[in-house]
């Protein structure tokens, strides 16, 4: 009987040191062998999908000072239209554009529009904003931030 409790005492204390040791080892070296999904899952095309309200401003080469705003709807593939009101240099324009939109799992995007310009943005706020740059080739660059109105009903 002795020696049963001598081999169960050695047996519990190696089972409590291995314990100890993989906690040890997973609190020193976890973060560098166990892998972290970092995707966000508020950064998809989808999840971005909804109504944003938007103003940016900018300069236009040759023209001058532009600002503008207006409504920027994104379905859940990717599609987009924008309803914007715009003031380059004093003068009051309103356009409707199409567009689609790409969301890398970083929160990065771009969008490509049907008057040829670009935007290259982040989503922020936990989806509730994002902020950009348009550009349009050779012309164009102004910066602007959108804020989410509500979410996307399909």
């Amino acid at each position: 009987m002795k020696k049963a409790g001598f081999w169960m005492k050695v047996m519990v204390s190696s089972l409590s040191l291995a314990t100890v040791g993989a906690i040890l080892f997973l609190i020193l070296f976890g973060p560098s062998v166990v892998p972290k999904v970092l995707a966000d899952k508020r950064c998809t095309v989808a999840a971005a999908a909804g109504t944003y309200g938007f103003v940016a401003s900018g300069n236009i080469a040759g023209v001058g000072p532009v600002a503008t705003t207006g409504l920027l709807t994104a379905d859940r593939a990717g599609n987009l239209v924008v309803n914007a009101t715009s003031s380059m240099n004093g003068a009051t324009s309103t356009v409707t554009l199409t567009g689609t939109l790409t969301v890398n799992s970083d929160c990065s995007l771009t969008a490509s529009f049907s008057d040829s310009s670009t935007i290259a943005g982040v989503i922020v706020d936990g989806g509730r904003e994002v902020d950009f740059i348009e550009t349009f080739p050779g012309a164009l660059a102004f910066t602007g931030v959108a804020k989410r109105i509500k979410e996307s009903a399909d």
